[in-house]
């Protein structure tokens, strides 16, 4: 990687990688109500919502990546 390149990289990969803790730090979030409560426990509404939050969570992280790859195509070539 050229010292241009690095320039124009770091910030770039900082701020993806930024993105990328605060969605898993969600996720991590969501697990761990899980395995602190019994499942019986949890409301069928309750289970409901943690499965569509993780799925959205999970579509960002695939979001982020995908904005990541596009934003790396105008700094460095592709191959």
């Amino acid at each position: 990687m050229t010292t241009d390149e690095a320039q124009k990289f770091w910030p770039v990969y900082n701020e993806f990688e930024n993105k990328q803790v605060l969605v898993r730090k969600q996720k991590r979030v969501i697990m761990q109500k899980l395995k602190r409560k019994d499942s019986n426990a949890i409301s069928e509404n309750d289970m409901n919502q943690m499965l569509v939050d993780s799925e959205n969570l999970e579509s960002e992280i695939q979001n982020n990546r995908k904005q990541f790859v596009k934003n790396l195509k105008g700094i460095l070539p592709v191959k």
